[in-house]
């Protein structure tokens, strides 16, 4: 991050969303371990409470931390820095600037020394990468470098009293080329990016048929999911296109980093199965003692609650097509309900069929069924859901029980501070939401829009307590 300073924004990940934490070296939802297939070296990663824990606070006052809810992670960010700072470091100049930062972090050394070394092997270090900038030479497509751990745990100490850095640069250049392996990463990057997606969301199954599967469809950023209740659901995903937590989990660690060798997935089952245990146990939020409720107009608002929200979203069914609602019929975005197609199906159920996956073993039915609908999830925690619909394109439930055009078409994303009279976070941020954009529509789900002002107020109420 100190040679790119202008890529990360800041000394840490933080500067990307999220949470500081006091009591660890890293934020909340980064970890750190050490990954045999990047060379044995300590090496970060962002666990599920980057995208699944939040903090949401009135003006003024601490904010509080909510587990489950939606973060304010700009995953693709930090994902896109990284990527861009390896495609830097695979020339000479940037390998330069990196190289100095990574000997620095090996141990206590003279900053001026350890720079005035790695300059004087400047036609060495130059030569190395112009010959392997990719660190490809010597590799099939999808296989992994075995690294020279020795090179890769060089010290300043060595660096000052003259140790050759070539072996250094050689190894580094193939622990980049192991990462973008274990991210999937094509060998040619796409030359048009797709808007970006901003904090709390990205383009899931967008990215992962791209980078498994090597096929591109269409572009449908969503809200990270919502992971309380889950156990009750059944099925998951805004299209409900599963309802195995085991195989949601896993392809979610694939489509973070773990890479996929001779059709075998190199990851810890027993990790992955902890995690998704821990998910089954989060329930939903209720709404902090002492913010402000009006409970009388919570009960005067119950009739409007079952008019206009228990048809779709208190369905009680065996039926797994019972909480599925056509785009069609909603009016929302059709992106993201039409993005996991019949193909889509195919490749991830021959994917986790096929997939050597150490203790993993596929049920009877298979994982991942196309819908063409979003599913209508049950509405508790609702108070702590901003923004709402499914690509997180309605600020507040003021405006969502509001008719479609009196939404903002652009509003500001990425703060804390919660607006309690409108039920959603107030508007403020880093990131600038267009409606505009391909898969940014506010369109639709105008159930409440007849209701008038004060009856909107009392259905906000109700909507908190549950």
């Amino acid at each position: 991050m100190g040679a790119f300073p202008d890529l990360f924004g800041g000394v840490d990940v933080a500067a990307f969303g999220l949470i500081d934490d006091e009591a660890s070296d890293f934020p909340i939802g980064v970890s750190s371990a050490v990954v045999q297939h990047l060379g044995g070296v300590s090496a970060i990663g962002v666990n599920c409470a980057s995208c699944h824990l939040g903090e949401v606070g009135l003006p003024g006052k601490p904010p509080i931390r909510v587990v489950g809810m939606t973060s304010h992670f700009d995953a693709e960010a930090f994902f896109g820095a990284v990527t861009v700072a390896m495609l830097r470091s695979a020339e000479p100049n940037g390998m330069m600037r990196f190289l100095k930062h990574y000997v620095l972090a090996g141990g206590l050394g003279d900053v001026g020394a350890v720079e005035a070394s790695v300059n004087r092997q400047i036609d060495k270090i130059d030569s190395v990468v112009r010959n392997n900038p990719f660190g490809s030479v010597g590799i099939k497509p999808g296989q992994l470098h075995k690294l020279d751990s020795a090179a890769l745990a060089i010290t300043p100490a060595e660096v000052i009293g003259g140790a050759d850095l070539a072996p250094t640069v050689r190894a580094l250049l193939r622990t980049f080329y192991n990462m973008r392996t274990a991210l999937h990463l094509p060998a040619v990057l796409p030359s048009e990016l797709p808007p970006p997606g901003g904090p709390g969301r990205n383009n899931a199954f967008g990215l992962l048929s791209q980078s498994l599967f090597g096929v591109a469809i269409t572009h449908a950023p969503v809200k990270f999911g919502l992971v309380w209740n889950v156990a009750e659901r059944g099925w998951v995903h805004w299209d409900g296109n599963t309802q195995q937590p085991i195989a949601r989990n896993l392809a979610a660690s694939l489509g973070l980093g773990a890479p996929i060798v001779d059709n075998r997935a190199l990851l810890d089952l027993a990790l992955v199965q902890r995690h998704t245990a821990l998910t089954e146990m989060i329930r939903a939020p209720t709404y902090p003692r002492g913010w402000p409720l009006d409970t009388a107009a919570a009960k005067r608002a119950a009739a409007h609650y079952q008019r206009h929200c228990a048809v779709c979203h208190d369905v009680e069914s065996k039926d797994p097509q019972a909480r599925l609602h056509n785009p069609f019929v909603i009016g929302t975005d059709i992106r993201r309900a039409r993005q996991f197609d019949r193909r889509q199906e195919a490749l991830h159920d021959k994917l986790f069929r096929t997939l050597r996956i150490s203790g993993y073993t596929q049920g009877e039915a298979p994982p991942f069924r196309a819908t063409g609908k979003y599913w209508a999830v049950d509405l508790a925690g609702v108070w702590a859901r901003s923004p709402y619909l499914h690509n997180g394109s309605v600020r507040t439930m003021w405006e969502l029980l509001s008719p479609a055009k009196n939404r903002a078409q652009t509003f500001w994303r990425g703060t804390s501070v919660y607006d309690p009279q409108h039920m959603g976070f107030v508007d403020d941020g880093s990131f600038r939401f267009d409606v505009s954009v391909p898969g940014n529509s506010n369109a639709g789900h105008e159930y409440g829009a007849d209701l008038a002002d004060n009856e909107r107020r009392d259905l906000i109420e109700y909507l908190k307590t549950l």
